[in-house]
């Protein structure tokens, strides 16, 4: 299988160098569906990186597939750069705090000299997605996480190899100028029907090995399943997993500063007053309990363990 590799210049750094967005592109002998996909728009969210590497090199090894694939490993040079201490950053710019994506709009709009870098990113990826019936943006979510999707309710079933454990459900009302919904968007506008998702595919800022062979296999199901590769012999459709409306998603405060310890996991269904989580305070060197606010079902616990009064704590639906 031939793939060829293009490099595409994003920004020139001060030191005379150039970052560049790498896209890989595979073209089958057969028709089929063409398909985008892409990595690490935000810099901690690495393991879309490496899962789509590792398909890279999965198809390298085959005879043939249908239709195409545009792969985009590492979608955000500048993001992935963001590093201090042993950890990962670079949700936002360093230097304006804007949400790396947040910066998408509607329609593609190009770019020229004296733009700004979300600019030219944002319309570098457009134009990368932009003919593609499907899109596909791998994220991670939080210090720990259930797999989910985030998907236009007509499309779930068709992302469903990907679910992992939960699927949240967006409408027009929900348009956040996030990247799969622009892609979406940009699509009706041109008369076209693109179907996209936001796969949150495991945690920040790691790669365990079992985590990313689960998710290529997922991933495998996933291309097996809209056409691309040819089905498996045991491929097995996916389970059905739970299901709510994006308007559901809250997120959990912390109501005392504290050492926060988590007795929960994600995936984990909590009735109105049961506990979970610890809180230790240093103020007064005693801990209590944490008691769910109302039911929930929680999908994501957030990174921060010394926490103040007001601050996030997890990403949770309620039920």
């Amino acid at each position: 299988m031939m793939i060829t590799n293009t490099s595409i210049p994003l920004q020139r750094l001060v030191s005379g160098d150039t970052l560049c967005i790498h896209t890989f592109a595979c073209v089958g002998s057969k028709p089929g569906p063409s398909v985008y996909l892409q990595g690490n728009l935000h810099g901690p969210e690495i393991l879309g990186g490496a899962l789509l590497v590792r398909l890279i090199e999965f198809l390298s090894t085959q005879p043939d597939i249908n239709g195409r694939l545009t792969i985009v490993p590492l979608a955000n040079p500048i993001g992935v750069q963001s590093q201090e201490y042993g950890f990962q950053f670079g949700r936002w710019n360093a230097q304006n705090g804007k949400d790396w994506n947040r910066i998408f709009s509607k329609k593609i709009v190009l770019t020229g000299h004296g733009d700004s870098i979300e600019q030219k990113l944002a319309s570098t990826l457009q134009t990368l997605a932009n003919g593609h019936d499907t899109v596909l943006d791998i994220h991670t979510s939080g210090r720990r996480s259930i797999p989910h999707l985030y998907v236009a309710s007509d499309s779930a079933d068709y992302f469903a190899p990907l679910a992992g454990r939960c699927v949240l459900t967006v409408d027009e009302d929900d348009y956040l100028n996030a990247f799969d919904e622009s892609c979406v968007a940009s699509a009706v506008k041109e008369g076209r029907k693109t179907q996209a998702a936001t796969w949150e595919a495991g945690t920040h800022g790691t790669i365990g090995a079992t985590e990313l062979e689960e998710r290529f296999q997922n991933l495998l199901g996933f291309l097996s399943s809209c056409g691309v590769l040819p089905a498996a012999s045991d491929f097995k459709p996916a389970a059905a997993v739970p299901t709510f409306p994006l308007k559901s998603v809250r997120t959990l405060y912390a109501d005392s500063s504290c050492y926060i310890v988590w007795v929960t996991e994600p995936g984990t269904t909590l009735r109105a007053g049961d506990i979970f989580a610890r809180a230790y305070d240093p103020s007064n060197g005693q801990s209590s309990d944490c008691f769910a606010p109302y039911d929930l079902f929680l999908i994501t616990q957030y990174p921060l363990q010394a926490v103040s009064d007001g601050q996030e704590l997890a990403k949770v639906v309620r039920m």
